[in-house]
């Protein structure tokens, strides 16, 4: 459950819109949404939450009926304010030079890859999404670890997240470059998402070339499902660039 989906849910059982609680806390409606599309709702914000509403909050929501709305995993790092709360531009750059460092081929995706095919970070981002030639999967991680990576979900073939004290989380998605030139990926069911191999492109990013995943991608990836603010908010960063990368 992300910042926002607690903020939500919260208001749901107290019967009061989002805006409403905007306005307790001081803020105007539209820059609360706009911290709860990047998740930039701060610790001391849900504090004033709380009293505003006469609320517990431990981590997490206490409601007098003591019914809880609380925080899970990664996310409840983030409240505690753990140095994991957002993968910065600075470790997204170190991410990239340890890929290129042990020579893997790879390909920057998820919401980073989207600021990066904009030229600017957008929002925050809780991780950093890389497709990698699959060929290197038992390097990858044997390389992750030594650098002190832990596994964190595993749902290989399909995808690991990792999580590093220091750098935050890593979500790593092994690509199949296949010998009858189809590109493919496994899905979490068994079966294959098919690729196009135009959308392994890349762009430059703060003077530096960066491999990606491509705009035209980026945009099929943020469809056939329900989509989030932060979705959204994507999709319009995307949208406003003038050419595909």
């Amino acid at each position: 459950m992300t910042t926002a989906d607690m903020i939500k849910e919260l208001c749901e059982q107290m019967h009061i819109s989002v805006s409403e609680l905007a306005r307790r806390i001081g803020q105007t409606p539209q820059n609360f949404n706009k911290k709860l599309q990047r998740e930039t709702v701060s610790l001391d914000e849900l504090k004033d939450i709380a009293d505003v509403l006469g609320v517990n909050f431990e981590q997490r929501f206490i409601l007098p009926d003591v019914d809880e709305i609380k925080k899970t995993g990664s996310e409840e790092e983030m409240i505690l304010g753990n140095n994991i709360k957002h993968v910065t531009e600075k470790t997204l750059l170190h991410i990239l030079g340890f890929f290129e460092e042990i020579d893997v081929p790879y390909w920057l995706d998820g919401g980073w890859g989207v600021d990066v095919l904009t030229g600017r970070q957008n929002r925050n981002h809780r991780d950093i999404d890389i497709d990698f030639d699959a060929r290197y999967t038992e390097s990858v991680i044997s390389k992750l670890k030594e650098v002190d990576y832990i596994v964190d979900v595993d749902w290989m073939p399909s995808r690991m997240e990792l999580k590093h004290d220091k750098y935050g989380y890593l979500d790593i998605h092994p690509i199949d470059f296949n010998s009858d030139g189809s590109i493919t990926q496994a899905d979490p069911q068994g079966g294959k998402y098919i690729f196009r191999k135009e959308w392994f492109s890349s762009t430059v990013y703060k003077d530096r070339e960066i491999p990606c995943i491509s705009k035209e991608a980026q945009l099929l990836f943020h469809s056939g499902y329900e989509l989030t603010d932060k979705d959204h908010f994507d999709i319009d960063n995307l949208n406003s660039i003038q050419q595909s990368s």
